[in-house]
C-alpha cells in the first residue's frame, strides 16, 4: 500500500525539524487510495446530531464537581473520606471506559451503549441528588434526616450514587467518540471534534449559570438547589443523548470476515495495538492534562484566597466569610472565550489550509495536510501560552490571573478539539490496516486508552496533591496560596513538556 512506506517512517525518530518534515509525519494520516467502505461526506446536521450527546456527559460531570465537595460536607461526611472518593471520576475514566470501548468493539455497535449508559446516567443523578429522601425511607420515616442511622444510610447512599454516575457516563462518552471514529470521513474528523468541543462548552456554560443562580430552585421546581440543578441536568441528558440515539442513523456493524483470531485484549495487548505515533500522541495528551487538572480543581479556591489574603492585609479584622468570591467567575470566562474560540479557530484553520494549497485534483489532500501542520503549530502554542497565562498566578494578583484565566478560554478551546482530531485520524489508519488483514475492530479499545491517558494524570496529580499538602502541613507550613503554587509550578512544567513532545509528533 503506498502509506506503508509513510507510517514506516513514523516509526524511526526525526532528526530534523518536526515542523519542515510535517509532510512526511501527516501522510501517514491521510487517505492512501479509494476506500469504498470509507463514511460518506456527512453535512453539518448529522455531525451536530451525532456529537450532541455530549451535553449529557458535560451536564453530569458539572454536576458532580460543582455541588461534590459542599455536598459531601452537608451529609457528614468527613474531609479524608471525601478526598478518597474523589479518586473515582479520574479512576472510571482510566480502568472503565477502555472496557466499554472493547465490549462495544466486541459487539461492533455503539448506539445502544450510548442509550442505556444516558439511561443510567439519569436514574444516577436523580438518586444522588435525592439521596437524604431515600436514606429517609430506607431508615423507616418516623425517624428524623438527622439520626444516625438515616445520616449513614446518606452517606453509603451517596458515594453508591456517585460511584454509579461515574461509571454511567463512561459509555456514552466512549461510544460518541468511537461513533466519531465510525461514521465520520477522516476529511471531516476537524469539522466533527470542532462540533464535539462547541457542544461541550455551551453544556458547561449552561450548567454554571444554573449552579451559581439563586433562581435555579423557583424556575424547575426543585425542593433544593442542587435538586433543581439535577431537574435541568436530566432534561438535557433526556434531549441530547435521545436525539443522538433514535435520529442518527450509522452506518450499521461492520462487515468484515476475520481470518485471525486475537486473543482479549488487556492493556499490554491495547499498547502493542497502538501506532508508535498514536503513543506520542497520547503521551502528549498525558503531560497536557498533568497540567490542567490541578488548575481545573485548585484554581477558584487560589483566587478566592487571593481576596482574601488581599483583604487580610488591608485589615486585621477582616471576616473571611465575607471575602468576595471570585474564582468561579474565572472559569465561567474561560469557558466563554472557549466557545467563541471554538466558532472561529476552526474557520481560521480551514482558511489558512485552502488559501495555502494548489488547485487542483490533489487540492483536497493538499488541503487536508496543510490543515493538520496549522493544527499541530496551533496545539503547540496553546500549551506554551498556557504555561505563559498560568505563571502570572506567582504575581499572586487577583486581577491579573482573572485575566489569565478568561484568556487561557483560547488554550481550553484547542485542549478541547485538536488532539482529539490527531487521535482520531490515526485509529481511522489503524483500523483501516486490520481492516485489510481481516483483524476484528478495535477502535473503541484505542479510543477508550485515550481517556487513560487524559485520567491517569488526573489520579496522580490528586495523590500528588495530598501527599504535598500533607507534608506542607506536618512542616507546619499552612499558607493556602503558597501551597497551590507549588501544584500550578509543576503545571507549568508539565505543559511545557506537553508542548515540546506535540511539537515533535
Amino acid at each position: 500500500m503506498a502509506g506503508d512506506s509513510g507510517r514506516d517512517g513514523l516509526q524511526q525518530p526525526s532528526t530534523t525539524n518536526p515542523l519542515a518534515s510535517a509532510a512526511t509525519e501527516t501522510d501517514a494520516l491521510l487517505p492512501q487510495h479509494d476506500n469504498k467502505d470509507a463514511p460518506p461526506y456527512r453535512g453539518r446536521w448529522f455531525l451536530v446530531k451525532l456529537v450532541l450527546g455530549m451535553a449529557g456527559v458535560q451536564v453530569a460531570f458539572s454536576v458532580q464537581f460543582s455541588t461534590g465537595v459542599s455536598y459531601f460536607r452537608s451529609l457528614g461526611i468527613s474531609q479524608t473520606v471525601s478526598t478518597l472518593v474523589w479518586f473515582i471520576p479520574p479512576a472510571c475514566g482510566a480502568f472503565v471506559q477502555p472496557l466499554f470501548g472493547r465490549w462495544s468493539d466486541a459487539r461492533r455497535t455503539r448506539l445502544p451503549f450510548v442509550f442505556f449508559g444516558g439511561l443510567a446516567t439519569v436514574l444516577s443523578l436523580l438518586g444522588y441528588a435525592w439521596t437524604p429522601n431515600l436514606a429517609g425511607l430506607i431508615s423507616g420515616r418516623d425517624k428524623p434526616m438527622n439520626d444516625p442511622a438515616v445520616v449513614k444510610a446518606s452517606q453509603a447512599l451517596v458515594i453508591f450514587f456517585f460511584i454509579a454516575l461515574n461509571i454511567s457516563v463512561q459509555p456514552v462518552q466512549s461510544g460518541l467518540r468511537a461513533l466519531i471514529v465510525d461514521e465520520v470521513n477522516e476529511t471531516q474528523q476537524v469539522e466533527a471534534n470542532a462540533w464535539s468541543s462547541r457542544v461541550n462548552h455551551v453544556a458547561a456554560i449552561i450548567a454554571y449559570l444554573a449552579a451559581a443562580s439563586s433562581m435555579t430552585e423557583k424556575v424547575l421546581l426543585g425542593p433544593t438547589h442542587l435538586q433543581a440543578l439535577v431537574n435541568l441536568s436530566v432534561v438535557v441528558v433526556v434531549l441530547s443523548v435521545g436525539v443522538t440515539s433514535y435520529t442518527v442513523k450509522v452506518a450499521g456493524k461492520r462487515s468484515v470476515i476475520v481470518e485471525n483470531e486475537e486473543p482479549s485484549q488487556g492493556m499490554f495487548a491495547t499498547w502493542k495495538l497502538m501506532s508508535p505515533r498514536l503513543r506520542r500522541i497520547y503521551f502528549a495528551q498525558f503531560f497536557s492534562w498533568f497540567a490542567w487538572y490541578p488548575v481545573l480543581v485548585q484554581i477558584t479556591s487560589f483566587i478566592d484566597s487571593l481576596g482574601c489574603s488581599s483583604a487580610s492585609a488591608a485589615s486585621d479584622n477582616v471576616d473571611n466569610s465575607n471575602c468576595t468570591p471570585s474564582g468561579a467567575t474565572a472559569l465561567f470566562n474561560q469557558s466563554v472565550v472557549a466557545f467563541i474560540m471554538s466558532l472561529i479557530l476552526p474557520a481560521l484553520i480551514y482558511k489558512i489550509s485552502t488559501s495555502s494549497s494548489k488547485s487542483g485534483p490533489s487540492f483536497e489532500r493538499e488541503r487536508s495536510k496543510s490543515e493538520l501542520r496549522s493544527l499541530q503549530t496551533l496545539w503547540a502554542v496553546a500549551q506554551i501560552l498556557f504555561a505563559v497565562f498560568l505563571s502570572t498566578s506567582f504575581f499572586q494578583s487577583r486581577l491579573l490571573i482573572i485575566i489569565a484565566i478568561g484568556l487561557n478560554g483560547l488554550c481550553w478551546c484547542v485542549s478541547a478539539w485538536v488532539p482529539f482530531v490527531f487521535a482520531n485520524e490515526e485509529v481511522i489508519q489503524i483500523e483501516e490496516k486490520r481492516k485489510g488483514a481481516a483483524l476484528e475492530p478495535r477502535s473503541g479499545v484505542l479510543i477508550g486508552a485515550h481517556n487513560t491517558f487524559i485520567a491517569s494524570p488526573q489520579i496522580l496529580t490528586t495523590a500528588f496533591s495530598s501527599l504535598l499538602f500533607l507534608i506542607l502541613d506536618v512542616a507546619g507550613i499552612s499558607d493556602p496560596v503558597g501551597n497551590i503554587l507549588w501544584l500550578f509550578g509543576l503545571a507549568v512544567i508539565s505543559a511545557l513538556v506537553s508542548a515540546l513532545l506535540v511539537w515533535r509528533l
